[in-house]
């Protein structure tokens, strides 16, 4: 098997530091990062393959993403 390598934070990672410095997110920056992940989800359902593991520690956000 091969894996994408991304770089950047998982989803998991950047919501502890988020909330580590006191900024944690709010409905706007969570609707920005939602979106596509669902968007994502979406287009894998369709195909009718098992997308497999989608948790916060294997979403990767890339650094242009987080903001």
């Amino acid at each position: 098997m091969v894996v994408y390598f991304a770089e950047g934070l998982s989803l998991e990672e950047l919501l502890r530091r988020r909330e580590a410095r006191g900024a944690p997110f709010d409905e706007e920056d969570l609707l920005a990062l939602m979106k596509p992940l669902l968007e994502m989800l979406a287009a894998v359902n369709a195909t009718g393959v098992p997308p497999g593991a989608i948790e916060p520690t294997n979403v990767i956000v890339r650094p242009a993403d987080a903001q």
